[in-house]
């Protein structure tokens, strides 16, 4: 819940604006496919970016805020994490098909995927939260594959979006390896290691802006935030 909490307070108010925007060039498919890409590119840093920090800082922030009996949510959402780099991934699809008013091709890529997480989160729940959260994460990979199946029904090419989440993917994760790889090497103070964690993070990602086609996106994402 708390990651989806996360991830919800920013995706709910990105849909009010990004879905006026696109419903603005669905009639014309170049338009549509130049804003889809634009968004994708702009979108997925900020998304994954934000869901790298979450990964990273949870394991030291649950326990540092609620105490040691707080200690099973660290893996708990870190697994979630994995799930949410595909829900992050995968929001551009959602925007584009309500664009196109085609909520059945919507219904249609995301059933299969919320019948695994059902399925699966009952199925494995005898074997600990652990495993229920591994199945909601697999349940979003595939719900992912599904809005890159159903969406080239509405006219829009699913290859681009997902080469366009790419480096935001990769940057992500270079931050988070960094921040779990400088966290593991403090002492085993919870508060200590969160501090640690998001120094570290920042860190990463300003490094990682030194390079110019990774700047080059996040003013994309600046200018798209402006607008």
């Amino acid at each position: 819940q708390l990651v989806s909490m996360v991830f919800i307070q920013v995706t709910g108010p990105l849909t009010r604006v990004m879905l006026p925007r696109l419903s603005a060039s669905a009639a014309d498919n170049a338009a549509f496919a130049h804003d889809l890409n634009r968004t994708q590119r702009a979108v997925s840093y900020g998304l994954l970016l934000i869901v790298s920090l979450v990964a990273d800082a949870a394991p030291s922030a649950a326990v540092s805020l609620f105490g040691s009996d707080w200690a099973p949510l660290g893996p708990l959402a870190q697994v979630l994490c994995v799930g949410a780099v595909f829900q992050a991934m995968g929001m551009v699809y959602y925007w584009a098909l309500l664009a196109r008013a085609r909520t059945g091709l919507l219904v249609i890529g995301e059933l299969p995927g919320r019948a695994v997480m059902i399925v699966g989160a009952i199925a494995l729940a005898p074997l600990g939260a652990l495993w229920v959260a591994a199945a909601i994460s697999f349940g979003q990979l595939v719900i992912f594959v599904g809005s890159s199946l159903a969406i080239s029904r509405a006219d829009v090419r699913a290859g681009p979006l997902i080469r366009g989440a790419l480096q935001p993917v990769a940057v992500a994760a270079y931050a988070a390896a960094v921040a779990l790889g400088a966290a593991a090497l403090v002492p085993a103070a919870p508060a200590l290691q969160f501090i640690t964690t998001v120094i570290a993070w920042a860190l990463a990602v300003l490094v990682a802006l030194a390079l110019r086609p990774v700047r080059s996106r996040i003013t994309e994402v600046l200018a798209l935030v402006r607008r």
